[in-house]
């Protein structure tokens, strides 16, 4: 028997429309150099109350559920000599999938929408999909679970004698499509 421990941890993201529902491949998903200092996500349900008049005890039935959290990851890349973007940092993509600045270097590698149908402006922030691992084996993928993330906030900045890290706040799309947990 054995315990897992957050070194054990880690995170695949990638553009909501890169990746197929119940995809179990590594098809579409970043593997841009990435080090997460922490990531978490809570589960909650809204209790819809079914009391009576005439009742002596409050009952309940489940509601709406929704799943959000956050991730720390700190501001990596393999070489340091190359200027970030979001073709080869993973903490300059999740600034950009939510930024989505114009003049962004590297910002075809966010997966942009075109101009066309549901997404109009190629501005728009980025749907993502996140995969938050306990566990990975190189035989096979486990521990996971996987959804589609909208990202609600993401901070980042420097400070003296720190690693400079990116916070992102993210909140669920509609229902867990894996737990592998």
């Amino acid at each position: 028997m054995g315990y897992y421990s957050g070194n054990s941890g880690k995170i695949q993201f990638a553009n909501t429309g890169q990746v197929s529902d119940g995809s179990t491949d590594m098809t579409g998903w970043r593997e841009l150099p990435l080090r997460v200092s922490n990531w978490s996500i809570n589960t909650s349900v809204q209790l819809l109350e079914t009391t009576s008049l005439g009742d002596w005890d409050r009952t309940t039935e489940y509601g709406v559920r929704s799943h959000t959290g956050q991730m720390r990851i700190l501001y990596y890349t393999e070489d340091a000599n190359v200027q970030s973007s979001p073709s080869n940092n993973a903490a300059s993509w999740f600034i950009g999938a939510l930024t989505m600045a114009s003049t962004q270097g590297g910002a075809g590698s966010l997966g942009q929408y075109s101009d066309q149908g549901e997404y109009k402006l190629s501005n728009s922030p980025v749907k993502v999909r996140l995969r938050l691992f306990l566990r990975e084996t190189s035989t096979a993928l486990r521990d996971y679970i996987d959804f589609e993330a909208r990202l609600t906030s993401v901070s980042y900045g420097s400070a003296v004698n720190e690693i400079t890290a990116v916070d992102v706040n993210f909140e669920a799309s509609g229902q867990i499509i894996k737990n592998n947990l």
